[in-house]
Order: structure tokens, then sequence, then C-alpha cells
């Protein structure tokens, strides 16, 4: 009797144990799911890299994970949907999706704010001729067109890719541009649609100094942004300027939109002290990031106290 006594107390101690480990592989799976982009290439992800050395479990409580994506407007679309749990993107595509309705996007709100992101207008250096009457290349009558400012674009053709195809749009309504913008799948069949005529710019959002645009040649133009359209976009943009020697240019004054970390909000206790612990880690590490040799340039311009535009999210 005494014999099964001793056995029974062992397999409850046993199963004892079999719970609290089996709650501990659970509790220790838990993740908070973050959209970047490309894992190979991209610089969200590279910093979203970094940022994870410094702010591990032991810090924050939870274990944080990137999920690659094709860039910012899918990581909106992620975190509107519940499928991620926070996502850097372009602050502009936020501002974009309010101006056009989009279900739930006052719920996003900023963690931490990191670096700003050029927006480069590129034309064709050369004069381009229109209109005219003949054939092929031998036309008469044809009128001259070259542009020397953002604004010499209204109405006209522009290309861009992924997130910029969204900046373009944005940029269009709050200046009254009225831009035709059109979508390329990659860089390349934008840089042969501005060349083959089939759009007048495109354009380059991209952390400065864009890769794409250190590699074109002098046969294109970065377009300056004037004062008046900075004015008439300066709730969603900052104004700076940009230089590029491979197009002898310097000076150039744009706009920036804002790279942000960004989450959605909640309603659990658990779930908003690990997004206060995860901003106070990147902020209390972020010498360290900006000093690290080899961490990636752009921390350079991140600055602790600077959450962008759009709404921070207020937490304990």
């Amino acid at each position: 009797m005494m014999f099964m006594s001793r056995l029974l107390d062992r397999l409850v101690l046993i199963a004892f144990f079999i719970i609290i480990g089996t709650l501990g592989m659970k509790a220790g799976a838990q993740e908070l799911i973050v959209a970047t982009g490309n894992l190979k290439t991209g610089t969200y992800s590279q910093m979203f890299t970094e940022l994870n050395r410094y702010c591990q479990p032991s810090t924050i409580g939870i274990m944080i994970k990137q999920q690659q994506t094709a860039g910012s407007p899918e990581n909106v679309q992620l975190l509107l949907n519940n499928k991620v749990n926070a996502a850097i993107v372009q602050s502009d595509l936020l501002f974009f999706s309010k101006a056009n309705n989009t279900r739930n996007i006052n719920n996003v709100k900023t963690l931490f704010g990191l670096y700003p992101e050029e927006l480069h207008f590129i034309a064709r250096a050369d004069v381009k001729k229109e209109g005219g009457w003949g054939m092929g290349k031998l036309k008469f009558g044809q009128t001259s067109v070259s542009y020397n400012s953002l604004g010499d674009l209204k109405g006209r053709p522009v290309g861009a890719v992924g997130g910029s195809v969204l900046s373009a749009r944005l940029v269009s309504q709050l200046a009254g541009l009225d831009l035709d913008v059109r979508e390329y799948p990659n860089n390349e069949a934008l840089q042969k649609a501005l060349l083959d005529g089939e759009v007048d710019s495109i354009l380059v959002v991209a952390g400065a100094p864009s890769t794409l645009v250190s590699q074109l040649p002098k046969s294109f133009r970065l377009l300056p942004v004037g004062q008046d359209t900075q004015a008439r976009v300066k709730d969603v943009y900052q104004p700076t300027v940009v230089g590029y020697d491979n197009l002898g240019q310097a000076g150039v004054p744009t706009v920036s939109t804002q790279a942000l970390f960004v989450t959605r909000t909640y309603e659990s206790a658990g779930m908003k002290s690990t997004l206060a612990k995860l901003r106070s880690c990147m902020k209390k590490n972020l010498p360290e990031l900006k000093d690290a040799t080899g961490t990636h340039a752009k921390w350079q311009d991140v600055q602790a106290n600077d959450d962008g535009k759009w709404p921070v999210y207020e937490l304990p």
C-alpha cells in the first residue's frame, strides 16, 4: 500500500513538472513579430537586426522577430490586418492611408522614430522635344520642354516603384500637381521608362545617399522642390537638401519623410509594458548603435527625441 502511495506521489510530481515545462516552453515561444522588408538588402531589416542584438528577451521580456516583406505598403497592411505586432514604415504612407480613409489607420501609433528618407525627383537633363509633325525623328514644329523644378511636372507622368508610388500620389494631392503617377515593377523598368520617354520624371524615396541615384549618369538630374511646394506639404514632409557628385549637383532642396517603428494600440497591460520596454531599450542603446563599428550608417541620422509627425503611442 505504501509502495502504491509513493508511486502515485511520483507520478503526480512528474505530471507537475511536465505541465510547468510545457507552460515554460509556451512562454518562451512568445514573440513580437515586426514587418521589415528584404532580409538580405533592406535598410529596415539590417537596422532591426542590429537593434535586436541589444533588445533581447532578458531586457524586454519577449522575443522580437522580423518578417520579410516587400516594403512599407505591405507592412502597413500586415499591421492593420493584425498579422504582425509592429512594422517599420515610411510615415507618409500612413498619412496617405488617412487621407484615403483607410479603416483603423488611426489605431497605428509611433513607437519611435528612425531616420529621414529623402524624396528624389529625377528627370532627364537634356531638353525634351514634344509635338510637331513628320515621321520618326524627322519632325518639324516641335516644342522644347525642360524641367527645372518639381512644379514644372504639373500634369505630367511620373514613374515610381513600391512605396514611392504612394508618396508621389500624396505629394501630388497635397501640392495640387495633378501628377500622372505610374507604377513600375522594379528600378530597371523605372529607369528604362524615363529613358524611353514614357514618363517625364521618376521618384525614388530612400535615405540619402540612395544607391540607385548614386549610380545614375549625368544625363539625369535632381529636380528641386521649391519653397511654395514645401509649404503645401509641410504637415507631412520636412524640408531638406540632397547632393550627388555623380550628377554634379549639391544642395538641391527637397523634402523627406521619416522611417518609423510603429505598432497598433493594444488593450493588455502586458503588451503595453513590452512595447514600453522596447522603446526604452532602443533609446537607451542608441549611442551604442551609432558608435559601434559596422552598424548601418543611417543610425547616425536617428535622433532619440524625434518621433516624426505621426501620433506617438502614449505608454506607461
